[in-house]
């Protein structure tokens, strides 16, 4: 007996689903959804491309110090080595001492530039935070301007399928400019 109610509670749920729709066509239609790829934007944005040239200018100067401290480093090692047998007591223990320092030294400077919540991090959130805003105002006006209620990302997320005229990319790009 509760078997036949939820049957026939069923049917009418579903006839009373499809008159909704004869009679109100719009709804099926109700929003309007479009998609961007903020890569494609980032990637022909003057100013996100100028903020990743200077991101990689400061982590190439920073490579290059940790370079200059491996340099420094080995040569040390290679100076120990040589000359330990050479050296007194007191001048072997100085420089096994400035080596020790010199890893520590390394070491630490590696950590705070580009460990989790470092200078990297750091330098990454203050110089990309303005471009990102402009992207996603640009975004915010096209879909106010156009009348859209979703704007997704396909750069964040996958979309298996949409039809080309709902990318606003290019409308995003020539409101940046």
């Amino acid at each position: 007996v509760n078997t036949m109610k939820n049957v026939n509670f069923a049917k009418h749920l579903v006839v009373f689903i499809f008159t909704l729709f004869f009679l109100f066509p719009e709804a099926i239609n109700a929003q309007k959804v479009g998609y961007v790829s903020s890569e494609e934007i980032r990637k022909h944005f003057p100013e996100a491309q100028q903020v990743e040239v200077r991101i990689k200018n400061e982590v190439q100067t920073w490579k290059k110090q940790l370079d200059d401290y491996d340099l420094e480093i080995e040569n040390l090692e290679a100076d120990i080595k040589k000359n330990r047998l050479l050296w007194t007591v007191l001048e072997r223990s100085e420089k096994e001492k400035k080596l020790e320092k010199l890893k520590k030294d390394r070491m630490k400077f590696a950590k705070d530039k580009f460990e989790t919540g470092g200078e990297y991090d750091n330098l990454v959130k203050d110089m990309k935070l303005p471009v990102e805003t402009k992207i996603y105002a640009a975004i915010r006006d096209i879909a106010s301007d156009e009348g859209y209620d979703m704007i997704l990302d396909k750069s964040l997320h996958p979309i298996p399928y949409a039809n080309a005229k709902y990318d606003v990319t290019v409308k995003v790009l020539r409101k940046l400019g």
